[in-house]
C-alpha cells in the first residue's frame, strides 16, 4: 500500500481526534479556584469529561509520535514537516494543559487551546495535500511512460 495513502489516513484520524479533544473541553467546566495542585488533579480525575479529554489527548500525542516515525522511515519530506509540526504543537498543548491544572493560569489555557487548534490545522493540511498527492500519484501511474513503450518494442523485436 502507498505510504502517502497510509499517512493521509492517519492525518485524517488525527484531525478527528483533535476535534474530539477540543470538543470535550468546550463544555462549561469550572475548576475549583485557589486549590492546591493536588486538589486540582483530584478534581480532574473525578470529572469524566476532563478525564476523557486527557485520555484522548494522550492517544493523540502517542499517534503523533508514531506518525512522525513513519514519515521519517518513509523519507517523505512533506510528511516529516507536517508530522513534526503537528507533534510539536500537540506536545505544547499537552504541557500547557498540565500547567493549567497545576497553576490555574489562564495563559496556559489559552496556549493549550491555540496549540491544539493549530495542530488540527496542520494535520488538516496534511490530510488535504495528502489527498491531492495521492490523486496525482494515481494519475501518474495510469499514464503510460515513454520508457515502458520503448522497452516493450525492444522486447518484441
Amino acid at each position: 500500500m502507498n505510504l502517502n495513502l497510509n499517512l493521509k489516513k492517519v492525518s485524517r484520524r488525527m484531525v478527528l481526534e483533535l476535534a474530539v479533544v477540543i470538543a470535550l473541553v468546550s463544555f462549561n467546566v469550572n475548576f475549583p479556584k485557589h486549590d492546591s495542585a493536588s486538589q486540582a488533579w483530584k478534581f480532574v480525575f473525578h470529572h469524566p469529561t476532563i478525564l476523557l479529554h486527557i485520555i484522548v489527548g494522550t492517544i493523540v500525542a502517542v499517534e503523533a509520535i508514531i506518525l512522525l516515525v513513519r514519515a521519517i522511515r518513509g523519507h517523505d519530506r512533506f510528511w516529516i514537516t507536517v508530522s513534526a509540526l503537528g507533534l510539536a504543537l500537540v506536545l505544547v498543548a499537552f504541557a500547557s494543559g498540565e500547567t493549567y491544572v497545576s497553576t490555574q493560569k489562564t495563559s496556559a489555557l489559552t496556549l493549550m487551546g491555540n496549540a491544539a487548534a493549530v495542530a488540527l490545522v496542520a494535520y488538516g493540511v496534511g490530510w488535504y495535500w495528502g489527498r491531492r498527492r495521492t490523486r496525482a500519484s494515481i494519475a501518474d501511474a495510469r499514464q503510460p511512460s515513454v520508457e515502458s513503450d520503448t522497452d516493450l518494442r525492444t522486447q518484441v523485436n
